[in-house]
């Protein structure tokens, strides 16, 4: 089971981070009050050592320019694009930078029925709210759509210490994708993306 960690704003919770067998982290460069500056992104990550986790950029109403001047500027690994992007800015999106491309939907009934229509490397099932809310997925909705899917997808929305056992054991996820759930009073807390991580990958 793969995990990601998003949403960081500062070095010392992402040092945190990499050291919690993680596979990738997140950095959020669209409207939040998670996001970090592009340049904020590239002094904390220019002199980081990320081994084998990929760096996730995470996009949202944001012009295809602006997506790859950060996606090059940060050199992320991974770029991730919400609901609002057509297919076509996908695509094009992949045939400018060649890297893994991710697109995140909201796990409403319209979204889930369009999964396969996605033209992305791997789609990231939020609550039907869309990303940030917090706010768990209608994951029996989802277990009624995943074996029809032809692609992998990440479980998001509202994951946290108190479900994520349940999640792994009722849907077939290729990895959970964990922001509020690794936050204490809106603060990323080591001790609990300790456990999160040893929940995940089955050694604690």
């Amino acid at each position: 089971m793969k995990l990601k960690f998003c949403g960081f704003k500062n070095k010392l919770d992402i040092e945190n981070a990499l050291t919690c067998n993680i596979d990738y982290l997140g950095l959020i460069f669209a409207e939040s009050k998670r996001k970090i500056d592009k340049n904020k992104a590239f002094e904390i990550v220019k002199d980081l050592d990320f081994g084998n986790v990929k760096l996730v950029g995470v996009f949202m109403n944001q012009s295809l320019n602006e997506v790859l001047e950060i996606s090059e500027f940060v050199n992320l690994d991974i770029i991730q694009i919400h609901e609002s992007e057509s297919n076509e800015f996908l695509e094009e999106l992949k045939n400018k930078t060649g890297k893994e491309i991710w697109r995140a939907i909201p796990g409403n009934e319209k979204c889930l029925e369009s999964f396969n229509n996605i033209p992305a490397d791997l789609v990231l099932i939020d609550s039907a709210n869309g990303g940030g809310s917090g706010i768990i997925a209608d994951w029996n909705l989802i277990s009624t759509y995943e074996n029809k899917f032809n692609k992998p997808y990440m479980l998001a929305g509202g994951l946290g210490i108190d479900n994520i056992k349940y999640a792994i054991k009722m849907l077939k996820p290729v990895g959970l994708d964990i922001c509020s759930g690794i936050e204490l009073d809106g603060v990323k807390n080591l001790e609990l993306m300790r456990k999160i991580s040893r929940m995940v990958k089955n050694d604690g």
